[in-house]
């Protein structure tokens, strides 16, 4: 029969296991400043112009189109004239860390703006073609275009 101090040694190393596991399927950097609350993928779009709920687990349907939010990012620097600026790129890997699809820009038609409380949400959206299944890697990166700081963060999700 096993102790207790086994037993917690056992359980001690699972959990540790279980945290190694979860880190490597998420990874966020923050450099310059710039921060988010929160980086999440979902199924839903914006619902009364706020960003959803994140999707209970990062397990989507083949076809399925997939929102990449982030939340409370900010704060953005001011421009001379007290404004901010911010792009967002993102891109879609392989399970092992090859680019298979993204795009750059997304905000680059977008003048400066006053950006309430400095602070804001920023989202995209992908659908992997029909039929496309297993692991991958959602990896977004949003830009302050005036200090240049950036916020990244990639996410594992799986298409069945």
């Amino acid at each position: 029969m096993r102790s207790k101090r086994s037993t917690f040694i056992i359980l001690s190393l699972l959990f540790i296991s279980l945290f190694v596991i979860a880190a490597k399927c998420e990874t966020s950097t923050q450099q310059g400043g710039l921060t988010f609350k929160d980086a999440y993928l979902s199924s839903q779009p914006l619902q009364n112009n706020q960003p959803p709920e994140p999707a209970k687990t990062n397990s989507f349907t083949s076809g399925e189109r997939i929102y990449f939010y982030f939340r409370q990012v900010g704060p953005f620097t001011k421009n001379a004239e007290g404004k901010q600026s911010f792009d967002m790129s993102y891109q879609i890997l392989s399970e092992e860390g090859e680019p298979i699809f993204g795009e750059e820009n997304l905000y680059a038609d977008t003048p400066p703006l006053t950006v309430p409380g400095d602070h804001l949400y920023v989202y995209t959206s992908f659908q992997a073609p029909a039929g496309t299944t297993g692991n991958f890697q959602a990896s977004g990166v949003v830009y302050d275009k005036v200090s240049g700081a950036k916020v990244t963060k990639t996410i594992t999700f799986t298409l069945v």
